[in-house]
């Protein structure tokens, strides 16, 4: 079973009405029907990883897994890393939430932009995070190829390459990330493990 709400085994936080964190707020009422709001997709999706979290742990004699809950895999993968070692975290389902996750997230943590993109975006742009990359669009539009820009702004957006935008304007979930994280040791009794 799964813990709920704040104590969880996830260090949790997000509750009944929350959009961000852990992805676990409303309640069962929610999934009754046949079509899931984002909301209630996220619960689900929360409770699926951190019971995928449990039994990895478990089966592994306590290997920690990090995990990121998102309307698309980009955004995923870029939640995955918020609560390392041993935690997830969903960047929320409405697009309020989404471009809330990402305005302060430096660029740099943004999957294809590296040292240099950084540097370059800080000397050229004066930006060092999404949410200023977005208020320069104008600019990085003359600074970089209109492929380079497109990208660039569309991942500071939270969307992926090549994604369709919904009509209904609700983002579906498209992907599930994951990554692990193994601590150095140099003891060969637990690499045998």
């Amino acid at each position: 079973a799964l813990s709920r709400g704040g104590g969880g085994r996830d260090g949790g936080g997000g509750g009944a009405g929350d959009d961000s964190g852990d992805c676990d707020g409303g309640g069962e009422g929610e999934r009754r029907g046949t079509a899931l709001t984002g909301e209630a997709l996220g619960e689900l999706a929360g409770e699926v990883v951190g019971e995928i979290r449990a039994r990895v742990k478990e089966a592994t004699r306590g290997l920690t897994t990090s995990a990121g809950i998102g309307p698309n895999f980009l955004l995923a993968k870029i939640a995955a890393d918020v609560r390392k070692p041993d935690g997830q975290f969903c960047t929320g389902w409405s697009r309020e939430a989404v471009l809330s996750f990402l305005a302060p997230l430096p660029v740099r943590k943004v999957p294809g932009v590296g040292r240099v993109m950084e540097k370059v975006l800080s000397k050229a742009l004066g930006v060092s995070s999404c949410g200023e990359l977005l208020s320069r669009a104008a600019e990085a539009r003359l600074l970089f190829t209109p492929g380079s820009a497109d990208s660039l702004l569309r991942k500071s957006l939270g969307w992926e390459e090549g994604g369709r935008e919904e009509a209904a304007g609700e983002a579906l979930q498209k992907g599930i990330s994951c990554e692990r994280t193994f601590r150095p040791t140099g003891d060969e009794a637990e690499l045998g493990e």
